[in-house]
């Protein structure tokens, strides 16, 4: 509805809502499709509270971060390697941070680092931006507990959170430190 039709997204989800209880075929009587929506909205608000809570968050944090930058530059400023391919080994060296949102997940504390970085104008962002996003994908997205698809996959190979890491993250931190090096080859 809202590609073809331009529809905003509040009624083309009621809509959706409607057509699911139809085609369900609970829709009537009224009284269970009332009890389905509402136990779907607080079944469904208490899901996702935490994700929410955590996403309206990173926006402020990633330009708290930002606002603060020159306090980093001179604490850090001397600390941060200025040559390119140092970067690249440190962000590979690491790429285990990019773990549980932490600070090299560009969708979790990577924000405010690679906030941070930006301000502090030692690198361009046009090499930051690869350089945060190969530990959130190579490590993170593709190692991580916390990402449904693999906490899917330990529960369907009954592996142990603590085995899926022994065996992931090496070969995740390998592709890490590989794909940091041809970032700063393809866009320093």
């Amino acid at each position: 509805m809202a590609v073809i039709f331009q529809w905003p997204p509040l009624p083309g989800m009621i809509l959706a809502i409607v057509l699911t209880l139809v085609t369900s075929r609970k829709l009537l009587p009224w009284k269970n499709a009332q009890s389905i929506l509402l136990r779907s909205l607080k079944d469904g608000t208490t899901d996702v509270a935490l994700l929410l809570g955590m996403l309206f968050t990173l926006a402020m944090f990633g330009a708290a971060a930002g606002k603060v930058a020159g306090i980093f530059k001179a604490v850090l400023g001397p600390f941060i390697p200025s040559n390119p391919w140092t970067i690249a080994i440190t962000f590979g060296a690491l790429a285990p941070l990019g773990l549980f949102r932490g600070p090299l997940m560009a969708w979790g504390a990577g924000s405010a680092t690679i906030a941070i970085l930006v301000a502090m104008n030692t690198f361009s962002p046009a090499l930051l931006l690869p350089l945060v996003y190969v530990p959130s994908i190579s490590m993170a997205i593709a190692m991580c507990p916390t990402q449904s698809w693999n906490l899917w996959a330990i529960s369907y190979t009954k592996l142990s959170i603590t085995d899926h890491l022994k065996t992931g993250v090496g070969w995740a931190w390998l592709t890490v430190i590989i794909n940091a090096l041809l970032a700063v080859y393809m866009f320093r």
